[in-house]
């Protein structure tokens, strides 16, 4: 720091003294400071900020949704945002090339019970009835009924019932 202080140092005044004819005076190239940043709205890509806009709006209205589907379910009686969100794209992805079966339905259930973590929930039957696979979530001593969900054999959707 100090060697840098001294050659600026050193150059100012070899360029005082030549009275400014020679450049050979002038600082390293170390020494040259950055260029500052631009204020000119001409230098902005203005395309690039609408669409960086455009994806923020889309993220956060997604988190939204995402939130007020969470807050319906645990209003309901569901599993606290723990029933899966299933489009048509991520169905097989989701239950298996079959799509929702009794079986694919109950393993998820399950699974979504560990994830939740309260030993006192287990799942209680699940069974096909009209187009629909019904699903129940009892308690573990009394198998007292906590949830009923509805699964869309289609898309794959929970709808709670109880």
């Amino acid at each position: 720091m100090i060697t840098r202080t001294l050659v600026a140092l050193v150059c100012a005044g070899l360029l005082l003294l030549s009275g400014g004819r020679s450049h050979a005076a002038d600082p390293p190239a170390a020494e040259t400071p950055a260029p500052a940043a631009s204020s000119d709205a001409r230098d902005i890509d203005v395309e690039a900020l609408r669409e960086q806009m455009r994806k923020i709006g889309e993220i956060i209205r997604e988190a939204i949704q995402s939130a007020t589907e969470d807050a319906a379910d645990s209003a309901n009686g569901g599993l606290g945002g723990l029933a899966p969100k299933s489009n048509e794209h991520n169905v097989r992805a989701i239950y298996g090339p079959d799509g929702p079966t009794v079986r694919s339905v109950k393993a998820l259930l399950d699974y979504r019970l560990v994830l939740l973590g309260n030993p006192r929930l287990k799942a209680g039957q699940v069974y096909e009835k009209d187009g629909w696979i019904v699903t129940e979530v009892v308690t573990a001593k009394e198998e007292a009924l906590v949830a009923r969900y509805l699964v869309n054999k289609t898309s794959g959707s929970w709808v709670p019932q109880r």
